[in-house]
């Protein structure tokens, strides 16, 4: 806090302004002093994007340059494969404002808002890119548009870490966005519940394999037909189409991912995904950017909680099933609408057969093969205490000192008393 108030206090509006050549005065005058406000506020994506322009019409302002170098970070090359590629960002907390071109790749020395940029790339022919940098060095590996499939972006190669074991994950497309009713009512309406081909894995409750006829009748609306526990005679409320598809079991999920020619990911995949552990994190960000409304889900992409590589809603509106067991059940990742915002990175797994109504799905597609080990039964991650080696008495009265305190009178007074129907309140 006294950082930011001493760093921001540089910035005075003042009266003398440099004339810019190809600009009135007044106008110049008029930005600067805008500018200069953002920056006494602390408002680094707002600077940056009203600043971009200004401080090339008053390159020699040294109040706006000092801004400029506080508010912003360099990368000192942003690249391309192929070159020749537009590089746009903005701030992630202004997902409202214009883009702001940088140029064409190979750029060096490109300046980025400080804090999370939102990264977007693109050349005519190829797929866009989009995601978020906290890296200093940008090389974006492009995908010719004709060979990505709908609506998925590429997870480049990378480690997943989940409860303790890590893995290297090679890359794999992902659902840009949770599946969606609509695409869940292409399933229904194709006789999803009735065609035993879609059901691959064994329905097995408390150790005991169910006979697929028997088990099926579980997955049935709130009318009775067959469907997501959230919808009505075999369709979706009114208006939600874009919304995530909630109230699913693992076994659909797994059934719709054999009719759509995708697979749940592991959970390796998806901790990959959201990049918990690398450079390229953005868990305060995006969390600030999704759905723990607590209100019920909204359709996909709305918030503009976008992950590092191009995918949303990772955080929030549903939490997202995953292939792999473990002891409570299968793994459920992401966090839904009436859970903390904590949820995103934590842990959770519950009975397969289990259909709550913030439980939805995205669906990946692998490019190489994964590790086989990564879609095995996941242990918890406990701490083996008897593995730990003692301290010894010396070391025990250090770290006993830690929880010392001052034993003295404590002093309390009765200030006031309210009496009230039910309850007193000192």
């Amino acid at each position: 806090r006294q950082r930011v108030g001493d760093r921001s206090a540089r910035y005075h509006l003042h009266d003398q302004v440099p004339v810019a050549v190809g600009r009135g005065a007044e106008v110049v005058h008029r930005d600067d002093a805008r500018v200069l406000e953002l920056a006494q506020r602390d408002d680094a994506y707002g600077f940056y994007h009203a600043a971009y322009d200004v401080r090339r019409a008053l390159p020699d302002d040294p109040q706006l340059r000092q801004a400029w170098n506080d508010f912003t970070f360099p990368v000192p090359l942003v690249k391309s494969e192929p070159p020749g590629a537009e590089v746009l960002a903005k701030g992630y907390n202004a997902p409202d404002d214009e883009w702001i071109s940088l140029g064409r790749t190979p750029i060096e020395d490109a300046r980025f808002p400080r804090g999370t940029p939102r990264v977007r790339i693109v050349k005519d022919g190829y797929a866009r890119y989009d995601g978020t940098l906290t890296l200093f060095a940008i090389n974006a590996v492009l995908q010719p548009a004709a060979s990505v499939p709908e609506g998925m972006t590429r997870i480049p190669l990378g480690t997943g870490t989940n409860e303790g074991q890590t893995f290297t994950v090679p890359d794999f497309w992902m659902d840009r966005f949770e599946v969606t009713n609509r695409q869940f009512k292409a399933f229904v309406d194709a006789g999803g519940y009735s065609k035993r081909e879609f059901w691959k894995e064994p329905l097995v409750e408390d150790g005991r394999t169910l006979r697929w006829e028997d088990a099926i009748g579980r997955f049935r609306d709130r009318t009775g037909r067959p469907g997501p526990s959230t919808w009505e005679l075999g369709s979706y409320p009114d208006g939600q189409a874009d919304f995530p598809v909630a109230g699913i079991s693992w076994y659909e999920a797994a059934a719709f991912a054999v009719f759509a020619g995708k697979s749940l990911p592991s959970a390796f995949q998806w901790r990959r995904a959201g990049d918990f552990n690398g450079p390229s994190a953005v868990y305060s960000d995006i969390v600030l950017h999704s759905n723990f409304g607590m209100k019920g889900t909204v359709a996909v992409g709305s918030m503009g909680g976008i992950g590092p590589f191009g995918q949303y809603d990772m955080a929030g509106n549903v939490k997202e099933w995953c292939w792999n067991e473990s002891r409570d059940g299968r793994m459920l990742l992401g966090g839904g609408w009436n859970e903390p915002k904590y949820m995103y990175e934590d842990r959770d797994a519950q009975s397969p057969f289990k259909r709550l109504e913030t439980y939805g799905v995205r669906l990946v597609k692998n490019i190489d093969p994964q590790p086989e080990a990564s879609y095995a039964v996941v242990p918890p991650f406990m701490r083996d205490f008897s593995l730990v080696k003692p301290v010894d008495d010396a070391g025990f009265s250090i770290m006993a000192r830690l929880y010392n305190y001052d034993h003295g009178p404590l002093n309390p007074r009765q200030e006031r008393v309210e009496d009230a129907a039910d309850w007193r309140r000192e």
